[in-house]
């Protein structure tokens, strides 16, 4: 990838953003969706070279305490909101953050949360997954936890977004009333849109030259498939989204103790949503 010049933010390198030829996979089949022919690339399932390497550690706490649910009870005929841990904490230990049912990852299928969600989108674009293998649109007005708590620190389970975390901070979410699950997503989207600095993509692409191309070929991906005008996306530069390549989609959220605080950490994969059909 030629290198270009630097001004306010990295640019993103000029095509021809034609309509994507893009391919759905069904879910199970392995496969990522491609792009338009781009002969001078090759693929970007991976994500870019962190700066630094992680050194985030977590660690659970053994104490007396007892295990209490939070939420809708079974009578409402509401979903019983559960700690959302994955895997799950030892019985005895107190889980202060009960997470929504629909923000929680899935314990039978981690790679199909209930929520489906590509985080270079606005969070209006996220369905649920029914159990009958449909989409519906979610309640995104539900309060994202059950307790009183008008702030989230939110942490990434991916290790390559974790890297870049430790330069950037975590995700933090904070209201005056009630958080609900649309203020939570917003703060992920809005957090990753930010624009990469000059200094960030110098020190990576030093890092490792093919970042250069990575961070390129992610950034077309997400120009050719938005809703939005191309060449507006394309004046915008490059963002912390493209140094996840494809692995950008939610796989949803888990409580952890982290350096004696319970926070979030965000889970993300590498295989799209299945093409199933939707219900309104």
């Amino acid at each position: 990838m030629p290198a270009r010049c630097f001004h306010a933010n990295p640019q993103v390198a000029s095509y021809d953003y034609g309509v994507p030829r893009i391919y759905t996979p069904r879910r199970g089949t392995g496969h990522l969706p491609t792009i338009p022919a781009w002969p001078t690339l090759s693929p970007f399932g991976n994500p870019a070279m962190p700066p630094h390497s992680m050194t985030m550690t977590t660690s659970t706490p053994f104490g007396q305490a007892n295990l209490t649910l939070f939420g809708p009870s079974r009578e409402d005929g509401a979903p019983l909101w559960m700690p959302g841990t994955f895997p799950p904490i030892p019985y005895g230990i107190a889980v202060p953050i009960q997470l929504n049912p629909l923000l929680i990852v899935n314990p039978n299928d981690p790679n199909c949360p209930p929520l489906q969600w590509d985080v270079s989108r606005q969070p209006d674009t996220a369905v649920q997954f029914t159990g009958r293998e449909l989409y519906m649109k979610p309640d995104l007005d539900q309060e994202a936890v059950a307790q009183d708590v008008h702030r989230i620190v939110i942490h990434s389970g991916a290790p390559s977004l974790a890297s870049w975390m430790q330069r950037w901070g975590p995700i933090e979410v904070t209201s005056a009333g009630k958080i609900t699950a649309y203020d939570v997503l917003k703060a992920v989207y809005q957090y990753l849109q930010i624009p990469l600095t000059p200094r960030e993509y110098k020190k990576a692409i030093k890092l490792d030259p093919e970042n250069a191309r990575r961070f390129h070929e992610a950034a077309y991906w997400r120009i050719a498939t938005s809703s939005q005008i191309a060449s507006v996306e394309q004046a915008q530069g490059l963002k912390r989204v493209d140094v996840l390549g494809d692995y950008k989609y939610f796989r949803g959220f888990r409580p952890v103790w982290h350096e004696g605080l319970w926070v979030v950490i965000m889970e993300l994969g590498a295989r799209g949503v299945p093409n199933y059909p939707m219900v309104y």
